[in-house]
């Protein structure tokens, strides 16, 4: 609480404090005839602290308020004209009823302003009408307590008129109503928005209900109490008033709540069903009461039986209500608002039996770039978006659903013929490619499908098992196409466990090989480098080929353990190498990474430390990639390989001219070397063919920008001496070497070296006409 807010607190709370003990010192001490001068104080008091809190509130928050002040000067007024006439006791026929027609104006002006702030401080609010039907009933169920006890003893006194019987009792049905308007607007929200204002305002209606009780039983002539005494309860009333309205709650008692009525407690609860049934004991112990008050009471309990009955309805309606809700969001999705997984296999068990159906099912092919870019806000968006186009092209009985991130389903009518699924799901295929307009960002999306057909009697779970491999084999052949489902696919899908759950497992079990195959300088024909290759040696399958576990590891997430495993093993084999002789200290190694490795926030500090372990140089490694990753147009990619080109470390593109090829990035991104795919150098058989024009102009082109090549794939003579013809400066290739282990790295470099012509063996990069990269 702010210091000013601290000194208005202590200000209202000495002020009602004050006003309380004067008010005492009034009932029970000797004050003679000031006495009621010094208690109308009091009520002053009030009046002036709401208008001095009326000044602290918006003004459309002030009406309430205002009207409750005017209540409060009625009530003055209507206890200076009850003084006057001294009506207090007095039972006589022609008893006045002027300070009645003073105070009843004021109860209904206190009753309406209490009204419009439950209603502003609960509109909109959920469970506001379930929580002022709880407090109806207590209210009615207090109210029959008191028509039996109190009120019922004054209607049976006599010696007055009608009207006078009236307005003794007429008082308590008002304020037991304002002590549940209070009542509910304190119980608004949770406890944490609650203040101290919420709490004055209780007691000063609760003590207004106690001083009607006791003014019902003084008046009537059942109790002799003095009349300043009767005022007592009213008095604290006003002081409590005084501190509502002076402290800094104030504010928070007249803004609309923010939050939803939570659940009932276990108090209320109790207090309900305990007001449900007093009534019936209070009739019990008053079985000599007059018809008049029968009547009431009966009034009063039909009263009461109308409410709860209300309160029944409305909570079986919201259990209904609740019910769907639920059911709902068990089957559907929150995002979407299309079938979840559970729902597809709850439409599936009950679709299947009916005729031969199809399911297709389709994730969108590099969803995560999307997010990585874009935000999550723009991918939920497009996932919006994906939803509405598969609805626009599913036909009235087709099903759509998200089975969650980018994977949706369609269920639809099996059409005739054997490749029927295949055409359904060509023609999801197509329509996903049709850019996507997302807050004026395009798009352009593909997806992977899967199809598979369902039989009379099929299990869904397993028909969402087929869907699901097929749709996984279509992805990893690179998206864009349509994959029927074949029993083949689940032998797959099983193997590609088997494969993930032992890779986990394969550095920390000392299974994972480093294989080095040299690169060869062109000029020199002398060993200038080594390729790091891995090898899994599997202590069951023997040798796995990487083309067989990379693609798993990649999608496990594992890569980034064995990509720093092999980084930091290809390093320190690289280190022993060049340390076995003075014409080995230049050598470098190449190495394979991943879009994935190089998303890994960790992944430079990989590099550093390996490279500060081995106690190597930058310019000893050389990180090939793909040409995937440069394409993506991810700023945080030329981020780090500027980082890395920072260090001293030089960049490849792998299997150059196999993908997008574009100058963009080569100009863009810090490449030192491009190598030239083995695609390119096996049809070589002149200078002059078709594929001896394109290796010319890939190196002419790397030429041009300062780029080195290396020619792959390199397994006959004729080759070589082409690539050489045509101006590529490295060699790698089963014409010098197959992928050796690197205990055996050196014998290979040597017996590579024994056969090249006598010359001076040149440090990396070699004999270049150009400068190699760029730094």
């Amino acid at each position: 609480m702010a210091p000013r807010d601290r000194n208005r607190a202590r200000q209202a709370f000495t002020l009602a404090s004050a006003a309380s003990i004067l008010a005492l010192w009034i009932a029970l001490g000797p004050v003679g005839a000031w006495g009621d001068s010094l208690l109308n104080l009091v009520w002053i008091g009030a009046i002036v602290a709401i208008v001095v809190g009326i000044t602290r509130l918006p003004r459309g928050a002030r009406g309430p308020w205002i009207l409750i002040d005017i209540a409060l000067v009625a009530f003055l007024a209507a206890a200076a004209l009850r003084s006057r006439y001294h009506a207090l006791g007095d039972l006589r026929p022609d008893r006045s009823l002027v300070p009645d027609m003073a105070a009843f104006p004021a109860y209904l002006m206190l009753c309406t302003g209490l009204a419009m702030l439950v209603r502003r401080h609960q509109r909109g609010v959920a469970g506001a009408i379930d929580a002022m039907l709880d407090a109806l009933v207590t209210g009615l169920a207090t109210l029959a307590t008191l028509c039996v006890l109190v009120m019922q003893p004054a209607l049976g006194t006599h010696a007055t008129s009608l009207g006078t019987k009236l307005s003794m009792v007429a008082y308590i049905p008002f304020s037991a109503m304002l002590l549940v308007l209070a009542c509910r607007m304190a119980s608004a929200g949770d406890t944490r928005s609650r203040g101290w204002s919420h709490v004055a305002s209780v007691l000063a209606m609760a003590m207004v209900l106690v001083g009607d009780v006791i003014f019902a039983l003084t008046d009537s002539g059942l109790v002799d109490i003095p009349a300043r005494k009767v005022m007592l309860p009213y008095a604290f009333s006003f002081a409590a008033i005084i501190f509502c309205a002076l402290h800094p709650s104030f504010v928070e008692l007249s803004a609309p709540t923010r939050r939803d009525t939570p659940p009932p407690s276990g108090v209320r609860i109790a207090t309900v069903g305990l007001s449900l049934v007093l009534p019936a004991f209070v009739a019990v112990l008053e079985p000599s009461a007059s018809l008049g008050s029968r009547l009431i009471l009966a009034g009063l309990v039909v009263s009461l039986a109308t409410v709860a009955a209300w309160r029944v309805l409305r909570a079986l309606l919201a259990s209904s209500r609740s019910e769907r809700r639920l059911r709902h969001m068990l089957y559907h999705d929150a995002l979407t608002g299309d079938l979840n997984r559970a729902g597809l296999l709850d439409s599936l068990d009950h679709l299947a039996p009916t005729g031969p159906l199809t399911v297709a099912q389709l994730g969108i092919d590099r969803f995560k770039l999307v997010n990585d870019t874009f935000g999550h806000d723009v991918g939920d968006r497009l996932l919006l978006q994906v939803s509405a186009r598969l609805r626009e092209l599913s036909g009235p009985d087709d099903l759509v659903a998200r089975l969650g991130g980018d994977v949706f389903a369609v269920i639809t009518d099996r059409e005739a013929g054997p490749e029927a699924g295949v055409r359904a799901g060509e023609r999801l295929r197509t329509a996903m490619r049709a850019p996507f307009d997302v807050d004026g960002i395009e798009l352009l999306t593909t997806v992977g499908v899967g199809v598979s057909e369902v039989e009379p009697g099929d299990d869904p779970q397993h028909v969402l098992r087929e869907t699901d491999s097929a749709m996984h084999r279509a992805k990893r052949d690179g998206g864009d196409a349509v994959s029927q489902f074949e029993p083949c696919l689940l032998t797959e899908a099983a193997e590609w466990l088997a494969i993930e759950h032992d890779l986990r497992h394969a550095v920390d079990r000392d299974e994972m090989r480093v294989y080095f195959q040299p690169i060869v300088g062109t000029d020199t024909r002398r060993v200038r480098g080594f390729e790091a290759l891995m090898r899994w040696e599997h202590p069951e399958r023997g040798l796995v080929s990487p083309l067989d576990f990379i693609p798993v590891a990649e999608e496990s997430g594992s890569i980034n353990v064995i990509g720093a495993w092999i980084m930091a093993e290809s390093l320190q084999r690289l280190a022993a190498l060049r340390g076995a002789a003075e014409r080995w200290r230049n050598l470098y190694v190449s190495v394979n990474v991943s879009a994935r490795q190089l998303r890994d926030p960790g992944f430079t500090q990989v590099l550093r430390s390996s490279l500060h372990r081995a106690r190597l140089p930058g310019d000893a490694l050389l990180l090939e990639l793909t040409e995937s990753v440069l394409a993506e147009d991810d700023s945080s990619v030329g981020r780090i390989l500027r980082e890395i080109s920072a260090m001293g470390v030089r960049i490849a593109i792998d299997d150059f001219g196999t993908g997008y090829s574009s100058l963009a990035y080569i100009q863009r991104y810090p490449i030192d070397v491009l190598k030239i795919d083995r695609a390119f150098v096996t049809p070589l058989h002149t200078v002059d063919d078709r594929a001896g024009a394109m290796v010319g102009g890939i190196v002419a082109m790397a030429r041009s920008l300062g780029v080195s090549t290396i020619a792959e794939g390199v397994e006959t003579q004729r080759q070589r001496d082409i690539v050489a013809q045509l101006g590529c400066d490295h060699i790698q290739g089963y014409l010098y070497s197959k992928p050796v282990p690197t205990d055996q790295a050196l014998e290979s470099a040597s017996e590579i070296d024994a056969k090249a012509p006598p010359s001076r063996h040149d440090a990396w990069p070699g004999a270049l006409t150009v400068p190699l990269g760029r730094t």
